[in-house]
């Protein structure tokens, strides 16, 4: 829809089967790409019987949106949405950047829901990582894991991160030759 938060385009899907339907999770922007592009995204979520669709997007759109609060680590744009369950809940992780910094600067948060439609609820101690781009994380034994790429701070970078409560992370890996982007 013209107009919209999600009127000019829409970006990074992400899946998440849950109480027997496709819960899409996707980001949306109300300003076009193009030179000087300065994102304005959000997370909105959209519902299926089937991974084929049809989709239909939730009236409670958008489900996770930038902060009203300067100061926050997200109070510019929030995107990329990475879901687990754990604990009986919906862990939602997104990138997250603070107006007035560039994409280097980017953090990730995490928000909770109850249900897989929501409401998220930002946690208290954001952003749970300092940096990255990308946003992938995963269970892994009793806590979460999570790939840090070449965005951030120095000492986070190309590594493997791991938390037990999914909110406290720390480095456990680096990761060698990792793949460069940079030149496709």
């Amino acid at each position: 829809q013209p107009g919209s938060w999600e009127g000019a385009s829409v970006f990074t899907p992400n899946i998440l089967f849950a109480e027997g339907r496709y819960w899409l999770f996707y980001s949306g922007t109300s300003r076009k790409f193009g030179k000087g592009f300065n994102p304005d995204s959000k997370i909105g979520i959209a519902v299926s019987d089937s991974p084929d669709g049809p989709w239909e997007r939730l009236a409670t759109n958008p489900a996770l949106k930038n902060s009203d609060d300067a100061s926050d680590f997200d109070s510019h744009l929030v995107d990329d949405a990475c879901l687990i369950t754990r604990q009986g809940k919906y862990w939602l992780y997104y990138k997250g950047r603070k107006l007035g910094k560039g994409p280097g600067q980017t953090q990730m948060g995490l928000a909770i829901a109850d249900y897989p439609q929501g409401p998220y609820v930002k946690h208290e101690a954001n952003p749970v990582v300092a940096g990255n781009h990308e946003v992938l994380v995963w269970p892994q034994g009793k806590g979460v894991a999570a790939m840090i790429g070449t965005s951030g701070p120095k000492a986070i970078t190309n590594s493997i991160l791991y938390s037990d409560d999914g909110i406290k992370f720390s480095k456990t890996h680096k990761v060698k030759n990792e793949p460069n982007t940079s030149n496709t």
